[in-house]
């Protein structure tokens, strides 16, 4: 919506196309039972983001992970950690692999996170990795990028905080203790 409305000015016709997710394949994926091995035997709570690592607050990230030694934090498909830094004990890195093991990594995770900087490109996005969250019955914390704040007010277990790691810390302690009471639930 953000960048629908500051380039309507630009052409006599723009047209918003909402984001969506492949039901079917997130269902046939989910039916797989087959746990992928590289995220099966992580130690919980495992938090993960899956996509290219190009959006990233990684300062976000460092802290998050060096004050939260228990935690797991997992980077899947495609994201990878700043080359030239030590990945810590409690970071793992996977590679980029078909959306349907993507689906299945996704489905190992206690939580799911969009820990994108704020641009102005961010700002005019809907990261498809929200829905696909979602779709798997994971619980979310995200950057506030306005598609995702709209989304928030009506999706139980989706949360927002601002870039700041006390903030996140609270939101990954809250979505860590939501209750899996069947509001999250996969297709």
């Amino acid at each position: 919506p953000t960048l629908l409305a500051s380039r309507s000015a630009l052409a006599r016709r723009i047209a918003l196309v909402a984001a969506g997710v492949d039901l079917g394949l997130v269902k046939r994926a989910l039916q797989d039972t087959r746990r992928p091995a590289s995220v099966a035997s992580l130690r919980r709570p495992a938090i993960g983001y899956v996509g290219n690592s190009t959006r990233v607050d990684w300062g976000l990230l460092r802290q998050l992970a060096a004050r939260n030694t228990t935690w797991t934090f997992v980077l899947a498909g495609g994201a990878a950690w700043p080359p030239g830094e030590a990945v810590p004990e409690n970071v793992y890195v996977y590679g980029a692999g078909p959306y349907e093991d993507m689906l299945r990594c996704i489905r190992e995770f206690d939580i799911g996170i969009v820990p994108h900087v704020l641009t102005e490109f961010t700002r005019a996005q809907m990261p498809l990795k929200v829905l696909d969250y979602l779709a798997v019955g994971k619980p979310v914390v995200s950057s506030p990028l306005p598609s995702v704040v709209c989304l928030e007010r009506e999706t139980p277990g989706l949360m927002t905080a601002p870039l700041e790691p006390d903030a996140w810390q609270h939101a990954l302690r809250r979505m860590i203790a939501f209750p899996r009471t069947g509001d999250l639930r996969p297709i």
